[in-house]
Parts: structure tokens; sequence; C-alpha cells
């Protein structure tokens, strides 16, 4: 590939990287009870519990 059409590449990609430098990510409290997930496979189904670790109320939908 020449550098000649590399240059745009570059120049899409920078507002990427910093705004990945530069971000923050808050994460619901949501804590799994256990790190496992079990697949049923007769019904294409699983089942996980996870508790609401932070202090406001949240809702969890799938």
């Amino acid at each position: 590939m020449p550098a000649v059409t590399k240059l745009p590449l570059l120049l899409l990609s920078v507002p990427f990287v910093f705004s990945a430098l530069f971000s923050q990510a808050n994460a619901a409290g949501m804590v799994p009870e256990t790190t496992l997930l079990v697949i049923e496979e007769s019904t294409h189904s699983g089942v996980m519990n996870v508790k609401n670790t932070d202090s406001n109320p949240a809702l969890l939908y799938t």
C-alpha cells in the first residue's frame, strides 16, 4: 500500500485514539453471583443471578 493511501487512514484514526485515551467509563454496580454461566442445551437458555452493589437502584434488562 503506497504511503499516499495510508495518510487518510492515519488522519481518520487519530481522533479515535485520543478519544480512547481521554475518555472515562463508568460501570454499573452489577456483580454476578458466579463467574460461570451454564447454558442448558435442551432449552437454549441460562440463568445468572446478579447483585446491585450501587447505592442507587438500577434496571437490568436483556
